[in-house]
Parts: C-alpha cells; sequence; structure tokens
C-alpha cells in the first residue's frame, strides 16, 4: 500500500492511497504431490493485505502471508500444471509461468 499526500483546491489536502496489486515471480518447489497438500514459498510482490491464494482456480487449503514478499501456501490436489493466483484488495496476480506449480 502506498500513500501520497496531494493537494485539491476544491477539497483541501488530503491522502490518496494506492493499493499494490500483487505480483507472483516464482514458486518452490515448482512440482507438488497431486493427493496431498505440499507447502509451497510463494515469492513476489504486494501480498501484505492478500486475501485468498489458488491454484489453478482451486482456493489454496491454508496461506500465511509472512511479508509483502512471501506467502506459504498448502496447495490443494490437482492434476497436470495449476498457476498460483494471489488475491488482494488492489487486484489480482497475472497468470504467469513462472507463477505455476507441476503435479506429479
Amino acid at each position: 500500500m502506498v500513500c501520497e499526500r496531494q493537494r485539491n483546491d476544491r477539497c483541501g489536502t488530503g491522502y490518496l492511497i494506492l493499493l499494490a496489486i500483487p505480483q507472483v515471480s516464482s514458486i518452490s518447489p515448482s512440482q507438488c504431490n497431486s493427493h496431498r497438500g505440499d507447502q509451497v514459498d510463494i515469492d513476489g510482490i504486494g501480498f501484505q493485505l492478500a486475501s485468498a491464494v489458488s491454484f489453478g482456480g482451486v482456493a489454496a487449503l491454508s496461506f500465511e502471508v509472512q511479508s509483502d514478499q512471501r506467502i506459504v501456501a498448502i496447495v490443494p490436489p490437482g492434476n497436470g500444471v495449476a498457476t498460483a493466483i494471489v488475491n488482494a484488495p488492489g487486484g489480482s496476480s497475472d497468470p504467469l509461468i513462472s507463477a505455476s506449480i507441476a503435479y506429479f
């Protein structure tokens, strides 16, 4: 979250709050068991106010925001390749290849 002081002649001095859109840069490990919930580290930026994490459209079994740059999540069971999406008040992360896990 970024706060900027601004001047508006009609409204006086106030603050404009810009909410960060999460960006996932990597997931480790990038391979997970398809039948049990493995733990992964999600690295990126804009995670401080994360409200949800999903893999291939399925909600993470649980997640914990450790910092604005890291989330630890338990991956739901699945098949194939799943892209991680982090949701926050500023928006949702883009579905990138670097933000994907492969189930085995």
